[in-house]
């Protein structure tokens, strides 16, 4: 299994298990989903596996449905500013980054009329695209709203970019 340098989750209990349901449309006709998902007891991180697109409020109201009253799923990561920016900085490459500027306005780093070292670590990161390597693959992440998608042929590759985010975002809080 991939491992990042000082991952400070090592023998955390992961729970596994795939959930199945009959996705309500609001048009037309419905479809089954099928889902695997991963909750990570130490860094409390929610890993969900599908092949589909679906919704993913659809998808975490029925993961509480299948568990005990007393355990719930909030869908919003809310990251530390300083840490998610730091996590994207040392990708090998940066694609996009859009940022919430002090009107409440969404704006790429191109976009904002400031000095990029005045921007990077101070505002807010709505969305991000990034790419980080891991042996000869480079890996696209996506960053949005609080939820994160890695796009990895090798799931060891993906491993490597969830520990790395357990490790620089989740415990860095």
């Amino acid at each position: 299994m991939a491992k990042c340098p000082n991952y400070p989750f090592e023998g955390q209990t992961r729970y596994k298990g795939t959930i199945a349901y009959d996705e309500k449309p609001e048009f037309g006709k419905g479809r089954e989903l099928e889902f695997r998902f991963q909750a990570r007891s130490q860094s409390g991180l929610l890993i969900i596996k599908s092949e589909v697109d679906a919704s993913l409020e659809n998808i975490l109201g029925q993961v509480n449905e299948a568990t005990e009253p007393d355990f719930r799923i909030y869908r919003r990561l809310s990251p530390q500013r300083k840490s998610l920016w730091k996590f994207i900085q040392e990708a090998n490459s940066v694609v996009e980054v859009t940022i919430i500027d002090e009107q409440g306005e969404e704006l790429t780093l191109n976009e904002i009329d400031k000095d990029r070292d005045e921007v990077i670590g101070n505002y807010p990161i709505e969305d991000a695209t990034f790419s980080y390597k891991y042996e000869d693959e480079n890996i696209l992440v996506k960053y949005a709203s609080g939820s994160l998608q890695i796009d990895a042929d090798n799931p060891e590759a993906t491993e490597y970019i969830i520990q790395l985010f357990e490790r620089d975002v989740i415990y860095s809080e």
